[in-house]
């Protein structure tokens, strides 16, 4: 070395140019260099390219391994056992050291006892005669993991069954003829092992339903790949599964169904499945005048008793699902992520439990995007909304709903008809408590447009408990019929956490309501927006609500703060019985009044500030706050004082 620096390595190298020039002989040594080794520049020893080829030589030597071989022929010695001899494009070798050395005779039937065959010429010859088989053939193997099953679940074309079409398939006129091509390949893939059945472009028309089975992949190349459906019955389902055995491993993916159809009125309804992936599928069409779901998992019927587990619901887009989009109803551990759902009607997503045995836990739903529409283009009967529920299935419901996670998904309602049913987000147990709806985070979502509450959580005398709603932000809920619905509404729910939700440009007349036996139930800071009037309709006595700003516990407390501009009115209006009850008023220049209030009377003073005036009606004092029921149902608060003033209203104990 030239320079030989001596310096360090260092964790990033020695940036010394000395350094750079050493290594470059180095490196020249070590490649081009005719001994074994070499010393780096800090004096360690490498092994060079010579070195690591003498070091290979002499391992193979030491194996036994020779590269040069004989021709087989009369006369030729073999004189160690590790020479090689040729004949007819295979190897062999000596199979006995006591044989060496041999001279071959010439004569196969004589030689061959003493040579053992070490190429693949052997192998090729039995392949041939079918002695064994790699599995380049489909045989069937079930559903074991070795390399055999592997090899035999290649990707099988459904044209390989074209011959059982009934009708000549053209996507030029309406011929109903796939489902026995369909069924055959369905039936082959299961038989020989699972695989692909590959559904190529183009649209297969079907009059009978696609029965999947275990270990099958139904597969398409997107929405250039169609199954169009036209059914004698209108229960009929396009693509289902066994109801009364479980099946393993299937997944449906990249392909359309279509149910623009008379009587194609459900698109996927499948029974216990333990292993299901449904991804990029999309389901399109509605029938008008025909109601009909979309996608149902174990089966969405009373008779589901096999329960599906490992259930992956993704990528997939659903138009027009008049009833359930995708529903859950007795699912163990599932994902529904990343869907689009387009002028739906009701339920989108439901995780609906039915049947005295189902049940609906452990389900993550996330990352949806459902566009919610009452129009009536979109719907024939059935109930209306909500968007996503989890839990009951009406007076059948029986199951038990539970450790379910509803988080990041936009909904968004449009053409809202003004009715007091259509929700944002529902949960609802049943009505004993062995079939609760419990332990459900409902956290990070949207709900645009609501026009009922945007987020409702339990119904009268049902079960439903241990409910977090986190983090929601609902815009431009729409406040139906009389106005009297809360954003968020709580009935018959206990042991609730209502936290850091967010409410804006709501017309609803309060922003969270908890009734019908709501007990123990925790509001932690929200934003209630405007224009609602009141944050609170009817806090039990056991439930504790901490506002942004403040705080109050044991119920019976109710927040509205308002600005009111010089000789401009303010008006309160949240309390729980209106103008009945113990009220504390207060500015932000720290007048106050202590008030009992009973309808229109004249509001009895308990304490007030010198600065503020009550009366039945405006007394109409300058320079001071002026305090009078306007009427029944509200407290109003006219501003004398002389500039813009906060003012807020506590109501104490309503009555």
């Amino acid at each position: 070395m030239r320079y030989n620096t001596g310096n360090p390595v260092g964790t990033d190298g020695s940036s010394d140019p000395r350094d750079l020039y050493d290594n470059a002989g180095i490196i020249d040594l070590l490649v081009t260099g005719p001994l074994s080794e070499y010393l780096n520049r800090l004096g360690v020893p490498l092994k060079s390219w010579a070195g690591i080829m003498q070091q290979v030589t002499d391992y193979l030597i030491a194996q036994g391994y020779e590269s040069v071989y004989l021709v087989y022929g009369a006369g030729v010695v073999v004189e160690r056992q590790t020479q090689l001899v040729q004949r007819d494009g295979e190897l062999y070798r000596v199979m006995n050291a006591a044989d060496i050395p041999l001279t071959l005779t010439g004569t196969w039937a004589t030689d061959a006892p003493k040579l053992q065959a070490v190429g693949d010429a052997a192998l090729r010859q039995a392949l041939t005669a079918g002695l064994i088989t790699l599995g380049w053939e489909r045989q069937a193997v079930g559903p074991d993991k070795s390399m055999q099953a592997a090899l035999n679940r290649q990707e099988v074309s459904i044209w390989e069954f074209a011959h059982l079409v009934t009708d000549k398939p053209s996507p030029d006129h309406n011929t109903w003829g796939w489902s026995p091509a369909i069924a055959a390949g369905i039936s082959y893939v299961n038989a020989n092992g699972g695989g692909v059945l590959q559904l190529g472009t183009g649209t297969k028309f079907i009059s009978e339903p696609i029965d999947i089975k275990s270990y099958v992949h139904l597969k398409g190349v997107g929405e250039k790949s169609i199954i169009k459906g036209r059914f004698a019955d209108a229960v009929n389902r396009m693509i289902t599964s066994s109801a009364t055995d479980i099946q393993y491993d299937i997944e449906l993916s990249d392909f359309v169904l279509d149910r623009s159809e008379p009587k194609s009125q459900n698109g996927i309804i499948l029974g216990g499945i333990h292993g299901l992936t449904i991804d990029r599928i999309v389901i399109q069409g509605f029938y008008t005048g025909q109601e009909g779901g979309a996608l149902g998992i174990s089966p969405f019927n009373s008779w589901a008793t096999n329960r599906s587990r490992r259930v992956r619901v993704v990528n997939c887009t659903i138009r027009q699902p008049n009833n359930f989009g995708i529903a859950f109803g007795n699912v163990d551990g599932g994902v529904i992520q990343d869907n689009f759902f387009e002028d739906s009607w009701r339920e989108a997503i439901g995780l609906e439990c039915w049947g005295a045995t189902s049940v609906v836990q452990n389900v993550t739903v996330s990352g949806n995007t459902l566009r919610m529409s009452t129009a009536a283009t979109n719907h024939t009967g059935g109930s209306v909304g909500p968007a996503i529920l989890i839990g009951g299935a009406g007076a059948s419901y029986a199951g038990w709903t539970r450790n379910c996670i509803i988080t990041n998904n936009n909904i968004y309602i449009t053409d809202a008809l003004a009715t007091l049913d259509y929700r944002g987000i529902m949960v609802v147990g049943g009505l004993t408590t062995s079939v609760p709806a419990e332990d459900i985070l409902i956290a990070d979502n949207v709900i645009m447009g609501a026009p009922a509450a945007g987020i409702y959580l339990g119904g009268n005398g049902t079960i439903t408990r241990r409910v977090v709603v986190k983090d929601n932000i609902l815009t431009s809920p729409v406040a139906a019929g009389a106005g009297t619905a809360s954003a968020v509404t709580l009935r018959s729910a206990t042991d609730c956490v209502i936290d850091g939700n967010i409410i804006v440009g709501s017309n609803h007349s309060y922003a969270f309501s908890e009734e019908g036996g709501s007990l123990r139930n925790i509001f932690l800071n929200n934003a209630p927006g405007n224009p609602i009037t009141g944050q609170f309709l009817r806090v039990s006595i056991t439930s504790i609500f901490r506002g942004v700003t403040d705080q109050s516990i044991g119920g019976h407390t109710f927040q509205e703060t308002i600005s009111v501009a010089n000789n401009a009115t303010g008006t309160f209006s949240a309390r729980s019985n209106p103008n009945r009850g113990l009220w504390f008023f207060v500015s932000d220049t720290g007048s106050y009044a202590l008030l009992s209030i009973i309808g229109t009377a004249v509001p009895v003073v308990i304490a007030k500030s010198a600065d503020v005036v009550v009366g039945a009606v405006d007394p109409g004092t300058a320079s001071a706050f002026n305090i009078f029921p306007a009427n029944a149902t509200t407290l109003s608060v006219t501003n004398r004082v002389g500039s813009t003033r906060t003012v807020y209203a506590k109501s104490l104990s309503a009555i």
